[in-house]
């Protein structure tokens, strides 16, 4: 299982790494990377064509911070700084997209 983690809202990063992904990996959005989960542009994710079994992590303290806690999906489980550095140590490999 691979934690790609995408820290940018940038439409060629976002699709790079969604071709990437695979049924059994885990997602987290951070930093500006935060607002692909708004969803209905280019620049975001489309739930609807992510892989089946795809974890879709993004954290809290970056959605509170840019005022989104409350318009991303309930799909996106948020985590803590703590949580994360948990997530990655539970994964084989560790992939940033920036």
């Amino acid at each position: 299982m691979t934690l790609h983690t995408l820290n940018k809202h940038d439409k060629d990063l976002v699709q790079l790494c969604v071709s990437a992904l695979a049924p059994e990996d885990s997602l987290l959005l951070l930093e500006d990377g935060v607002y692909a989960a708004l969803g209905g542009t280019d620049s975001r994710l489309d739930t609807a064509i992510l892989p089946a079994g795809l974890k879709l992590y993004a954290l809290a303290e970056d959605l509170a911070a840019r005022g989104i806690s409350e318009k991303i999906p309930d799909v996106f489980i948020r985590i803590t700084y703590r949580d994360f550095v948990s997530l990655s140590l539970t994964c084989n490999k560790v992939v940033n997209w920036n």
